[in-house]
């Protein structure tokens, strides 16, 4: 199960302005693990750190957008 939604935009485009590619995930094996909860996405550093410019935001932190997702700690660790 990939906890980053389909079609979720991960990458900065490299020579004009916005988001381009759904490259990066983050893969559960849902019979082997209890913890994932299912939910994830990305963490938009160009809005949380208030960039206009995406190929600035590129140049100065990373081409990817980081992804994240959510685990439960409350349930019997399975590793």
């Amino acid at each position: 199960m990939n906890l980053i939604p389909a079609g979720t935009l991960t990458t900065l485009k490299g020579s004009e302005q916005g988001f381009s590619s759904w490259y990066d995930h983050l893969y559960v094996n849902q019979q082997a693990t209890t913890e994932a909860t299912g939910k994830g996405g990305v963490y938009d550093f160009v809005v949380r750190l208030g960039y206009s410019d995406t190929q600035q935001a590129r140049s100065e932190i990373s081409d990817h957008l980081p992804v994240w997702a959510e685990f439960r700690i409350d349930v019997m660790d399975d590793d």
